[in-house]
């Protein structure tokens, strides 16, 4: 989807009072005017000279562009990107009425402005927020001595860039620098602002984060940066460094997918950097989803189905689709001919190249084959499924108190001398995987790290912690046939005592 853009190209400097109105087709304007020092809204402070002709004016302008329609206002209506280049100021609004902007400029400060519609929402930087995400602040010896530094975040859902006035910031930091630089570990301030719900149907929300950094230059404000970034309850390995962002298309670490034959496929992906997501079955083209960036956090992982989001089985389509289930033998044994799914191959098409996954369906006939979700490392939901044999089991705790029984000189046998003041329970479900390829186990040591995980069991999505603290992984070389068992605590009381 292409966006219209604004493009201003300085050509000479502004001098004070010098004024920039920008006016867009819906009836938004932003006017501001130079001044020696910005001390208020639609000010823009003077420019300082750099080498390049009419860079400092692109500079100054940009700084205040951002300040009263993203940072504090939304003078131009939100839902836009502002962005600076050497002598040049881009805009591109991501509000679809808008389908014409123009600059006009009284005093002594010259430029040229141009449209087009060939703008597009930019890809800004992911924080996997189960890892530390340092932000860095160095210090510009041609500023003076840079003393301390002020970080501002605003994490917050719905449209990106859908600022508020300036006591909407989430969160405001300051910290003294040292060794000439300021370090913010940003993570653990994100985290709890990431929702991490599943009940069946397949969706995330990752907010957005845009920060605001202030340097202290000899205990005054001398420069201030802007980021936009995107959340995630994602996290890196060690041997991945620093700030990982995991910038896949695919949000999956395994490239062969084995599932129960009569379930659907799917598959997260980054909206922002995937442009299509291809269904095969033989050779042949079973479903395709066109993608394009939308700035939205409900928006930016897309779980892609070849079926239907939140249905399993037969029975579960059936229900969603707003029909009513009989079951018989002969619709049991007619279920058996068929796979209502056709998909062996799906190919991911993304900035970062093509992805080829393929698919394998197991018909399990002996045992119930159950579905485990979690959030794995790319902060995207993703499915694992145990063919073979399971086992219910309860373990329960109770408090009891000894009592006195006597009525008179007698008492009666058939009383509780010890009582039970409380008695409960939770159940506990062995799983057994099946055999698995060796590349499946990232998979499984993503599912034993996973703060989140929930089972389809009977028909219901329910949370379940795993018990297991640790696990040997198998190899083809040592172990021949690969499998796993997993031991899930039910993440619930048996008796209800929700109040």
């Amino acid at each position: 989807m292409a966006f219209t853009r604004l493009i201003i190209t300085f050509t000479g400097q502004a001098a004070v009072n010098d004024t920039m109105t920008i006016t867009t087709n819906t009836g938004k304007s932003y006017i501001s005017t130079v001044q020696k020092v910005r001390g208020f809204a639609n000010q823009i402070p003077e420019p300082v000279p750099t080498g390049t002709t009419g860079e400092g004016t692109a500079i100054a302008y940009n700084s205040a562009l951002i300040a009263d329609n993203i940072s504090f206002g939304q003078q131009l209506g939100g839902q836009l990107d502002i962005s600076q280049s050497s002598n040049v100021v881009t805009l591109t609004f991501y509000n679809s009425s808008v389908t014409s902007a123009t600059f006009s400029t009284t005093g002594t400060v010259t430029s040229t402005s141009t449209t087009d519609t060939n703008g597009a929402i930019i890809t800004y930087p992911k924080i996997n927020a189960r890892s530390p995400h340092w932000y860095r602040v160095q210090e510009n010896s041609s500023l003076g001595n840079l003393t301390s530094a002020l970080i501002k975040l605003k994490i917050y859902e719905g449209n990106q860039s859908n600022w508020g006035s300036a006591e909407n910031w989430t969160y405001q930091l300051s910290s003294v620098a040292s060794n000439s630089e300021v370090l913010f570990n940003i993570a653990e301030l994100i985290k709890d602002y990431i929702p991490t719900q599943f009940d069946g149907y397949y969706y995330s929300k990752n907010p957005f984060v845009d920060i605001q950094v202030v340097s202290y230059y000899d205990g005054i404000p001398v420069s201030t940066e802007y980021h936009f970034t995107r959340a995630f309850y994602g996290y890196g390995y060690f041997e991945e460094g620093i700030n990982p962002e995991l910038n896949n298309s695919y949000l999956q670490s395994n490239n062969k997918i084995i599932k129960s034959a009569d379930s659907p496929v799917i598959i997260p992906v980054d909206r922002s950097i995937t442009q299509s997501v291809t269904y095969l079955s033989e050779g042949e083209q079973v479903y395709t989803k066109l993608l394009f960036p939308i700035a939205n956090s409900g928006l930016q992982i897309e779980y892609v189905t070849n079926g239907s989001n939140g249905a399993d089985g037969f029975e579960s389509r059936v229900i969603l689709a707003g029909g009513s289930f009989e079951g018989n033998t002969c619709l049991s044994e007619f279920e058996g001919d068929f796979e209502f799914f056709p998909v062996d191959t799906i190919h991911i098409g993304g900035t970062d190249g093509l992805s080829i996954v393929t698919i394998e369906n197991i018909d399990e006939c002996k045992h119930e084959p159950y579905k485990l979700t979690f959030i794995n490392k790319f902060g995207a939901l993703q499915d694992v499924w145990f063919f073979k044999a399971s086992s219910l089991s309860i373990e329960t705790t109770k408090e009891d108190f000894r009592r006195n029984t006597m009525s008179g000189l007698s008492y009666s046998v058939s009383d509780h001398q010890y009582k039970n003041l409380f008695k409960g329970g939770r159940e506990k479900l062995t799983v057994n995987s099946g055999f698995y390829p060796e590349s499946y186990n990232d998979v499984f040591r993503q599912l034993l790290l996973s703060e989140d995980c929930w089972i389809n069991y009977k028909n219901q999505t329910l949370p379940v912690n795993i018990s297991d603290s640790g696990k040997k992984f198998k190899t083809n070389l040592m172990d021949k046939l690969i499998s796993y068992q997993l031991e899930l605590d039910f993440a619930y009381d048996k008796i209800n005592t929700i109040n």
